[in-house]
């Protein structure tokens, strides 16, 4: 199972004209159109932490540079949930998730 990350972030400048660069893992990159606000990273590892480094060379002083840290979910989902029982009147249902091989907490 892969994990996924959106990044999102707010820009003063109304008309950016130059695209972000966000770097991250072990030397992977993206490009992103100076216009839009976020991103969403794919094809991450589970339950591993990950350095997000978002840069814009929007002047001369060198332009934006952020730096931001995450954890990814444990992998929690290697069988399939088990259903008990039968569907109720009320169209609900009870499952049960496999057990989480991981010491992190879950939220």
């Amino acid at each position: 199972m892969k994990n996924s990350i959106l990044l999102s972030w707010e820009i003063r400048d109304k008309n950016p004209s130059q695209p972000f660069t966000i770097l991250y893992g072990k030397g992977q990159s993206v490009e992103v159109d100076g216009k839009q606000t976020q991103k969403l990273i794919t094809g991450l590892e589970p339950d591993t932490q990950y350095s997000f480094l978002l840069t814009n060379r929007a002047n001369s002083a060198g332009g934006l540079q952020h730096r931001v840290t995450a954890t990814t979910a444990p992998h929690i989902l290697k069988t399939k949930p088990t259903v008990l029982g039968k569907t109720n009147a009320d169209g609900m249902v009870t499952v049960q998730l496999p057990t989480v091989q991981s010491t992190s907490k879950v939220r």
